[in-house]
């Protein structure tokens, strides 16, 4: 091998080309078939992987394509579509990718690859989804806009009426935004703002504030933040909404105001005239400038009176003056400290906005525990439901406040109580007044508040989604398929099957039938699935008890009995309740195991799995794979870019299609490789939250039940009372939970 390395050295291959022959000939491919010095590397690597996964790689080794061309016509050929409709030298790569994608869902894209790629994918995803934008294509809309428009027709949003070519994409897509939402969107669909101020236009009508007050033009997006920040809190913003304030002046003049709300009746700066000179009363205001004080500092107090009227003129305190309390002064009450001589009266906020509901917000989806430390399944409320044209919510609007008047006479503005957001989500619509709410369809309704740090909601979204209620479901009946909630009052009989979208509640018994959902599933009265029955739920899996069943969750899974169970979750498996028994097959949580006894009397073998599972080795694997393939490819190109940049000079190499591709791969190969180490992070911090698991037992645990954490097992010998099973320095430790 040393012997052909330096023969192929001498013959001008880079290290690089050398590398990809040597790997080809271990796989033992024909590497005649691209051991071309004329190839770059990069190249032999596409050609190398078609050889060594059998396909025709004679369609693409050719010098004529780039390696990116290559590598959509590999990919091509691995997914058996007709290569022969993009496969052609002068066709770029991104238009070859578009094509090539929509082939695999059944598009033939080939007669429109004179469009732009950007506009070539606009136009697949639109088929692929069945919309219509080649009227919007035709009318020379860009990507980036018909990437908006797509968005829109997708979620049946009318933006047609609003169209206009001189808006950007982002424009369109906050009047798509302000569509969905059920907002007058002509207020800011104008040409004359950017999308930044659309965006904060919308966000003030999604809070019921007066967005007249800011929609000028005129102030950039970060003015306009300001203003409606200071509306969103009832501030008077006059105080600070003047063309003349930066967006950081008005940030400090709101701020300041949110602190302070008389610097509305007097300005951030103003203070009352002063003498010229020394006077024998001293005034002070405080509270806001609502009150004055007045201090005597002469030596006699035959004056007082006209002094302190005077001091008082003179500062222009003229409301409020308590004229007793300055005679009392005049009578030689009090002179020796601070008086009140002047007071007004401080604003009274107004109420905030608030939302009545029609129905319960809250549904608390848990068993009960009852008083003889069992646990209710059957009576688990799970949902609420409404009918159409049933009022869901009722808004009530902040009240204003009332005013307060500072010792000048000028008024304190109160600051208006604080408005709501406006509801959003599907299944129901606003009516005109914009505070009533009405559901669309019969259904479920739930609601989720989002906060912006620890009080403030920021979003209300409150969803009406379909509910398919059945009595049974049997072999007689046929299997459920459907988009949205299935709720079964009694039974779910053997070789039945359930699939939803939504969530799945079933009031009886189910016996080896099949349920896969795209939510939560719930089982009163419990699941014998005799080794065939399944559940696989996107969340949780909740049931009274389950035998022989085999229940994959996205969340958690929680039961009162699990019996030769094969049991696999993300979160964690909760057995509750006084009897709470797991007892024989396996259990695999990645969020660690709690549970009353574990095993049982006759020492049935029970496997527990516990932290990083086969989900997390595998994604592990796949992202290790990805990151250091990109590597490879980096590290080639990046040699590659060197060394055209020792052969040529700049006004040379910058000008080259070859220089200019390579560079375009490694910003490319560079994005792809920051995606997978963001995937990268993430999978390691599951994989620290795994590392802290523990199976926790209350009452019993029995022999005969295995342990594996980590990769660590230990098998349980003897009968333990209340324990801590976790991973401690390389073995598996028992802790006493007395």
């Amino acid at each position: 091998m040393e012997k052909i390395r330096t023969q192929l050295a001498d013959n001008g291959f880079t290290f690089d080309q050398i590398a990809e022959i040597e790997a080809g000939a271990q796989a033992g491919i024909d590497i005649s078939q691209y051991a071309d010095r004329k190839l770059l590397a990069i190249q032999m690597r596409q050609i190398r992987m078609g050889l060594q996964e059998g396909l025709d790689v004679s369609v693409y080794a050719d010098r004529a394509y780039d390696w990116f061309q290559m590598e959509e016509i590999r990919k091509g050929l691995e997914e058996h579509v007709q290569i022969d409709l993009y496969a052609f030298p002068e066709l770029p790569y991104d238009k070859m990718q578009q094509i090539r994608l929509g082939l695999c869902d059944g598009i033939d894209l080939s007669p429109f690859q004179h469009l732009e790629a950007g506009v070539l994918k606009q136009l697949r995803l639109a088929l692929l989804h069945h919309v219509k934008i080649v009227p919007y294509i035709n009318e020379g809309y860009d990507t980036e806009q018909l990437e908006a428009i797509r968005e829109a027709l997708e979620k049946n949003v009318d933006i047609v009426p609003y169209l206009d070519k001189r808006f950007r994409g982002v424009c369109i897509r906050e009047i798509r935004l302000g569509l969905e939402h059920g907002l007058n969107v002509g207020v800011y669909a104008d040409p004359r703002y950017y999308w930044q101020q659309m965006r904060e236009i919308r966000y003030g009508m999604e809070h019921m504030v007066d967005v007249a007050q800011y929609k000028n033009p005129y102030y950039n997006h970060e003015q306009m933040r300001e203003i409606r920040l200071g509306l969103e809190e009832g501030l008077d913003v006059s105080y600070f909404s003047s063309l003349m304030y930066t967006a950081a002046d008005m940030e400090r003049r709101r701020l300041a105001l949110e602190e302070h709300p008389g610097l509305a009746a007097c300005g951030a700066s103003e203070q009352l005239a002063e003498p010229d000179g020394p006077e024998p009363v001293r005034i002070t205001l405080a509270e806001e400038n609502t009150a004055a004080y007045a201090e005597w500092l002469g030596d006699t107090e035959e004056s007082l009176r006209v002094e302190i009227l005077k001091a008082l003129h003179s500062r222009g305190i003229t409301y409020g003056i308590r004229y007793n309390a300055i005679d009392r002064m005049a009578a030689g009450e009090g002179t020796q400290g601070r008086v009140l001589v002047a007071a007004g009266s401080m604003p009274e906020d107004g109420k905030d906005g608030y939302y009545e509901y029609f129905f319960r917000t809250h549904v608390a989806r848990t068993p009960k525990a009852m008083e003889d430390g069992n646990v209710d399944y059957r009576n688990v409320e799970w949902f609420e439901q409404v009918k159409k044209g049933q009022k869901l919510a009722c808004y009530h609007g902040a009240t204003a406040g009332k005013n307060g008047i500072a010792v000048t006479g000028k008024e304190i503005p109160a600051r208006k109580g604080r408005e709501q957001c406006i509801l959003t989500g599907n299944g129901f619509h606003r009516l005109e007044d914009g505070k009533t709410y009405i559901a669309d369809l019969d259904g479920i309704v739930s609601l989720t508040e989002n906060y912006a740090g620890t009080d403030t909601v920021m979003e209300i979204q409150m969803n009406v989604t379909d509910l398919l209620t059945v009595e049974e479901v049997t072999l007689a009946t046929g299997d459920v398929h459907f988009d949205g909630n299935v709720y079964v009052k009694g039974n779910v009989g053997s070789g039945a099957g359930i699939y939803a979208t939504g969530d799945v509640l079933v009031g009886g018994f189910v016996e080896a039938a099949h349920i896969e959902t795209g939510g939560d599933i719930m089982i009163r009265q419990g699941m014998n699935g005799s080794g065939d029955g399944e559940i696989r739920a996107a969340r949780d899996v909740n049931g009274y008890f389950f035998e022989a069943v085999k229940i994959s969750a996205g969340g958690s899974i929680h039961g009162d009995y699990f019996l030769n169970c094969e049991l696999t979750a993300r979160g964690k498996i909760v057995v509750m309740g006084k009897k709470g028994s797991l007892a024989g097959g396996r259990a695999c949580a990645e969020q660690g195991l709690l549970v009353n006894r574990l095993g049982n009397q006759a020492g049935l073998a029970t496997y527990i799995r516990l932290g990083e599972s086969d989900r997390l080795r595998a994604r592990e694997m796949e992202i290790n794979e990805a990151v250091r393939s990109i590597d490879a490819e980096l590290e080639t190109l990046t040699r590659a870019h060197e060394e055209f940049m020792r052969k040529y000079q700049p006004q040379i190499r910058n000008t080259m299609e070859l220089f200019q591709k390579i560079q375009s791969a490694i910003y490319k190969k560079e994005q792809e490789l920051d995606g997978w180490m963001r995937k990268k992070r993430c999978l390691e911090d599951e994989k620290r939250r795994a590392v802290s698991v523990s199976a926790v037992v209350e009452t019993k645990l029995y022999e005969s039940v295995t342990f594996e954490i980590e990769r660590v097992r230990w098998t349980n010998t003897k009968r333990l009372g209340s324990v801590r099973v976790k991973k401690s320095e390389n073995k598996i430790a028992v802790f006493s939970n007395r």
